[in-house]
C-alpha cells in the first residue's frame, strides 16, 4: 500500500501484514468407553510450526499435535486445545468424552 500526496508522488510506505487465525479442531478416534478408557486425539488444523497446548480434564496436559491418554476414573471429562502459530495468533477448541466403569 502506498500513499500519494496531491502531486501524485509517494510520500509514505505502510507495509500491511495480515495473519490468519490457526483453524483448529480435535480429531479423536471415540468419545466414550469403559474404564480405563484409552483416546487418541489429534490437532486437526492443516499447518505446521504451531504451538499446542491440551487440557485433558482429569488434571493431565500435553503440547504435542497427537496424543494418547488413558482415562482411570469413570466421569465426564472436557478436553480444550489451545493452538498458537507461529505468527502468534491462537484459537482454542473443546471436546467432551465420558467414561464409564
Amino acid at each position: 500500500v502506498y500513499a500519494q500526496d496531491d502531486s501524485l508522488c509517494i510520500s509514505n510506505t505502510l507495509l500491511v501484514y495480515s495473519f490468519m487465525n490457526p483453524d483448529i479442531s480435535i480429531l479423536l478416534n471415540d468419545t466414550s468407553g469403559c474404564m480405563p478408557f484409552s483416546v487418541n486425539m489429534n490437532a486437526n488444523n492443516g499447518s505446521t510450526g504451531n504451538i499446542y497446548s491440551w487440557t485433558l480434564g482429569d488434571g493431565n496436559n500435553a503440547t504435542q499435535s497427537s496424543i494418547q491418554h488413558t482415562y482411570t476414573t469413570a466421569g465426564n471429562y472436557n478436553i480444550m486445545l489451545l493452538t498458537v502459530s507461529a505468527a502468534g495468533c491462537k484459537d482454542t477448541t473443546f471436546a467432551d468424552i465420558t467414561v464409564n466403569s
